[in-house]
């Protein structure tokens, strides 16, 4: 299932982390004198709770953002970085962000081989790094050029340029090559049949460059896949049409794997059958996209419908309803709610 109309909480990697981690909208909170606190918005927490071991994976270095000593205190019982998968795989070469991805889903692998032969219950969460500048894909990968219009080159020119530009299409076919290698491997295998895939991005590629109001849900926009075993598929409704964001991502993985478990809820299960108006839009704190259109964030804010029944293009800006202008101030007050949220963790604030 992919959904067609998804966007990041967060515009950097750390910031959309920080939000998956403990719903955090300032992404220092991993570094800061916050980081040992007991979040009960630690969105690993219902998995735990029902005996999973959460393992967390990422191709790069584990120090970055102090990741590797922050995780533990979240319940990350395995934590594997570049460092342990070159020892792993000695043939593993670390370039500027880390190693090539393949090794990461390699380990995925083994890992999950062994969960299902010891019979673990394992969450395994994981962050690739090959897809970020400097581009650079392994000397082994077999480099197809794609061939870009002028105005494609135009378009895109804030990026790169010229073979530079071609390298950056290597490191993103290169990086989904591996990922449709693992999903295929986990769908040939016994365990596929009881095994969820969640893929999402951590933020658009920035360098492209969006001038145009109408492109303001595109600039934000990620991918959101999911692979679902036909058995946990009971009382699932998918829509690709429908809207939502990072914030969604949690709720509709516990109803999916977990039974009778209360989590801290700060977003939609988009499987389901009626959909919370509450919780149901996709945010991010420049723009909130709904089933009609996009709302700005930005100073007064304004809403654009969509320009078409599919994609992400917005039409020009519409006068809001008494319902839409609430709807409006409503996710405004979000960002400091997410902060408030998160200082009463952390101080005891009433």
């Amino acid at each position: 299932w992919r959904f067609k109309r998804f966007i990041s909480e967060g515009d950097g990697t750390i910031d959309s982390l920080s939000r998956f981690f403990v719903r955090s909208p300032h992404n220092n909170i991993s570094q800061s004198t916050a980081q040992l606190t007991d979040f009960a918005s630690n969105m690993f927490k219902p998995y735990l709770a029902n005996g999973y071991k959460v393992i967390f994976v990422t191709s790069g270095n584990g120090s970055w953002r102090n990741l590797n000593q922050f995780l533990p205190h979240l319940g990350v019982s395995e934590f594997i970085e570049q460092n342990g998968l070159k020892s792993r795989y000695p043939e593993a070469q670390a370039g500027t962000w880390g190693v090539p991805d393949e090794f990461m889903f390699r380990f995925i692998e083994d890992r999950l081989a062994q969960a299902e032969k010891e019979g673990e219950h394992v969450f395994i969460m994981s962050m690739s790094t090959t897809h970020h500048p400097p581009y650079k894909t392994p000397d082994s990968y077999a480099k197809t050029d794609i061939t870009l219009s002028e105005a494609e080159q135009n378009r895109l020119s804030n990026l790169a340029n010229g073979e530079e530009l071609q390298e950056v299409f290597h490191t993103l076919r290169y990086t989904n090559d591996q990922l449709g290698q693992f999903i295929s491997w986990v769908k040939s295998q016994p365990l596929g049949e009881h095994t969820i895939i969640a893929v999402t991005g951590d933020h658009n590629i920035r360098g492209i460059g969006y001038p145009n109001a109408n492109e303001l849900a595109i600039s934000h926009a990620v991918p959101f896949y999911l692979y679902v075993p036909q058995a946990y598929r009971q009382n699932s409704h998918f829509d690709e049409q429908r809207v939502g964001s990072h914030k969604d991502i949690w709720p509709t993985l516990y109803q999916l794997s977990l039974s009778d478990t209360p989590y801290y809820r700060m977003g939609c299960n988009l499987l389901a059958e009626n959909l919370d108006d509450n919780w149901c839009q996709g945010y991010n704190p420049e723009v909130v996209i709904t089933p009609s259109g996009a709302y700005t964030l930005i100073g007064k804010g304004e809403f654009r419908p969509w320009a078409g029944k599919e994609g992400l293009l917005l039409a020009n800006p519409q006068a809001m309803t008494s319902k839409q202008a609430r709807l409006l101030n409503r996710w405004q007050a979000f960002t400091p709610l997410l902060s408030w949220q998160l200082n009463r963790q952390v101080h005891g604030l009433k």
